[in-house]
Parts: structure tokens; C-alpha cells; sequence
């Protein structure tokens, strides 16, 4: 299996990196927060054997182009579109990982579902922060255990001169007590890659959206992938989402918010079989 890399331009001018391998069906593997294409390395050698697969690093990230301007999910969803477009890609399975997810949200909030056949949507929920007029325990019932102060309060500090401290005790929250000291390093790595400003201007948009709205529109099939010590509960997407399929990685088979790299073999079994029944 060949894997090669290419570029596009979005319809405002920045230069996307992208690699793909593979053919048949077309696979797009949309990242989280401040990761770039490698992080879908297991991915792309699995299904690249059975589908044409794409991963992109977002504007500001990876080997893509730097622009100062952008960095919200509205524009990496008319980003995504680009590259979709671009690359003449067609009933897309569209896998989407933390911020990849909220990508997706707002995909189809702006295009519905243009290109699009299957959604997988892996450790994310569709509100973080709660709204200080909601009625006691109503955050919690959905998920959304953050609060404006606190998320202003862990921006700034990511944005300071501890913001690798920042990242790393971040990280230390998204991964299993089993992984390994090099990958962790690897990884923490790879988030300190974009500029700061740039990727706290995007988790402040990402954290502060409310998706409730646009969740129960979707009608393609969609998996949701949760971990048992991932970020985030499965049950308020599932909620939100009557017609989607469910499954929790549990803590002894790594089920962390890195599960894409921690337990791949299982995460891409789980894909294949949400695949053969849609």
C-alpha cells in the first residue's frame, strides 16, 4: 500500500497538507485539537487496505500553511469542504476525533449532509460549558461539567510560559496509565506544534459551542465511540442522537480519549463492524 501526501488550497487562499493511501470508499480522518495527520498512523495502514483514505492537518497545524486568521470550527468546516471538494471526494465516511468531531457539528450545521455517507465520532460531546442560567444538575445530566471562568483560567495559562505544563497535565487526562513514556512525549510533541495564540483561539470557539441544536438533524448513520476513562460520557451524545449506534471502550481495553493510538486494533474493529451493517 502506497501512502502519499498532497496539498490544497482553501477557497481563501491557505495551503492544507494532506496524505491519503488506499483505494475504493472514501475514508476522511479529521483530528483533534492541536494534532496533525500522524496521529491517524494505525488508521491510515488499516483501512487504507479497503478504502481511500485522506487525513488532513488543519491551517495552523502539522504541515499546513500558518495564516494568522481562522481558527474557529466554522471555518475548519468550510476548510474541510475544501479539501472534500478538491479531492473529489463522495460519500464520505468521515471520522472525526475530539475537535474533529466538533468539526463535523459544525460541517453539517453549514452544509448538512453534502459528500457525506457515515459519520464516526469519537470522545466528544455536544456542549462543554455550562450556561450559569441552567437549573441545578442539568450540567451535569449533559456533560457539561466546564465553566467560562475556569476555561478562561486553563486558555491563559496554556497561552503563558507554562503552556507546556498546561498541555502535558492535559494529556496526562486523555491517555491510560499504561503509555508508554515515549509515546506520551511523542504525543505532547505533536500538540505543542501550532502556535499558541492560534490553538487557544480555537478551544475557546470549540469549547463555548452548543451543538444540542444540530445533533438531531443528522441522518446518516453515525457511530459514537466513547472511553470509560475518556473525556467524555457517551450517553448525552447518545441523547442527542436517537438513530446512532454506541460503543464504550472500557478502561481495560485502554478506553482513554487516545484510544486512536492506545488500542487501535480494537477502535478500528469497532469502525469496521459499524461499516459492514451501514
Amino acid at each position: 500500500m502506497e501512502i502519499s501526501s498532497g496539498t490544497v488550497f482553501t477557497n481563501d487562499g491557505v495551503c492544507l497538507h494532506y496524505t491519503e493511501a488506499g483505494t475504493g470508499p472514501d475514508m476522511l480522518l479529521v483530528p483533534g485539537w492541536t494534532f496533525s495527520t500522524e496521529v491517524w498512523r494505525h488508521q491510515i495502514e488499516e483501512f487504507g487496505q479497503t478504502h481511500h483514505v485522506v487525513a488532513f492537518d488543519y491551517r495552523g497545524h502539522g504541515r499546513s500553511e500558518r495564516p494568522t486568521h481562522g481558527y474557529r470550527l466554522a471555518r475548519f468546516a468550510a476548510d474541510t469542504r475544501d479539501v472534500i471538494r478538491n479531492l473529489g471526494l463522495t460519500d464520505v465516511t468521515w471520522v472525526g476525533h475530539g475537535l474533529g468531531v466538533g468539526v463535523a457539528w459544525s460541517y453539517w450545521d453549514l452544509f448538512g449532509g453534502q459528500d457525506l455517507k457515515r459519520f464516526v465520532l469519537i470522545d466528544q460531546l455536544p456542549v462543554m460549558v455550562a450556561q450559569p442560567d441552567w437549573p441545578d444538575g442539568f450540567a451535569g445530566r449533559i456533560g457539561a461539567t466546564l465553566r467560562t471562568d475556569t476555561l478562561a483560567e486553563w486558555i491563559s495559562t496554556v497561552r503563558g510560559p507554562q503552556g507546556e505544563e498546561a498541555a502535558a497535565d492535559a494529556l496526562s487526562r486523555m491517555i491510560s496509565p499504561r503509555m508508554s513514556d515515549e509515546d506520551s512525549e511523542w504525543i505532547l510533541s505533536v500538540m505543542m506544534g501550532p502556535n499558541r495564540d492560534a490553538a487557544t483561539q480555537l478551544l475557546f470557539d470549540f469549547c463555548v459551542g452548543d451543538w444540542r441544536d444540530v445533533t438531531p438533524l443528522i441522518d446518516i448513520p453515525a457511530l459514537v465511540l466513547a472511553g470509560e476513562i475518556g473525556l467524555f460520557d457517551a450517553a448525552p451524545v447518545a441523547a442527542s442522537m436517537p438513530g446512532a449506534t454506541v460503543r464504550v471502550v472500557s478502561a481495560a481495553d485502554r478506553g482513554s480519549h487516545m484510544m486512536i493510538w492506545e488500542n487501535p486494533g480494537l477502535v478500528n474493529q469497532l469502525i469496521r463492524d459499524f461499516l459492514a451493517g451501514h
